[in-house]
């Protein structure tokens, strides 16, 4: 073989092994390449799998609320009556729906909240919402004269007897809320409505329905420059 071809060889060898680095870096980069796209592809998956997390956890949420919700939409509360021992709710109950222009006490249960508080509020649960609804209605169209004197064994006493709808924790901050930004000319109305807080703002012709006072505040705050209500 000639020295000619000898080159030639050589010089094909090279090429080959020039072309099987490349490839080998080629097959480096490729394999690279997969590595991150796997690596992207498991955090845009993590993300997504975070973000359905807390959707179902807001669901989740909304939805205990509205069980909650549920569960009081048939109770009032009644505070301002001292605990007596030996006290006779009933009885209680009876004047109350009297002063209320009831010629016939309505069917409930009353009792009081438990806890270590003496005079912790009385509880009115009614059959159903409708029967809750006509009680509250007529209590608001005598409220200011709900005295204490009204009961057996308070005669004389001025102190005022206040019932309210029953209504969540969260609820309440919500009614809480609202009532600020009544009392600032924002909002027009309040109203509970089957548990929850209705809010009609002055371009409203229905009311809205806010989970927190954050949502209600920031609502507030689109319709006019307002400074959100600082909550407790």
């Amino acid at each position: 073989m000639g020295d000619k071809k000898i080159d030639e060889l050589i010089k094909s060898i090279n090429v080959m092994r020039s072309q099987m680095d490349s490839f080998g870096k080629q097959q480096k980069d490729f394999g690279k390449q997969i590595a991150d796209l796997k690596t992207e592809l498991s955090k845009t998956v993590q993300l997504k799998y975070d973000s359905c997390v807390r959707k179902i956890n807001r669901v989740e949420k909304k939805v205990d609320n509205a069980l909650m919700n549920e569960r009081k939409v048939t109770k009032v509360i009644v505070n301002g009556v001292p605990f007596k021992s030996k006290e006779n709710l009933a009885q209680i109950f009876s004047s109350l729906s009297s002063k209320l222009g009831y010629t016939v006490t309505p069917d409930a249960r009353i009792y009081r909240f438990k806890g270590e508080n003496i005079n912790r509020s009385i509880v009115i649960e009614f059959p159903n919402e409708f029967y809750k609804e006509e009680f509250f209605n007529r209590h608001l169209k005598v409220a200011k004269d709900l005295k204490l004197s009204l009961l057996p064994g308070f005669e004389g006493s001025d102190d005022r007897i206040y019932i309210q709808h029953d209504i969540t924790a969260l609820q309440y901050r919500v009614n809480k809320c609202a009532m600020d930004f009544l009392k600032a000319g924002v909002v027009v109305k309040v109203r509970i409505i089957h548990g929850a807080v209705g809010i009609k703002f002055k371009s409203d012709e229905n009311f809205s329905f806010f989970t927190t006072p954050d949502e209600l505040a920031a609502e507030a705050k689109k319709l006019k420059d307002v400074q959100p209500v600082l909550l407790d």
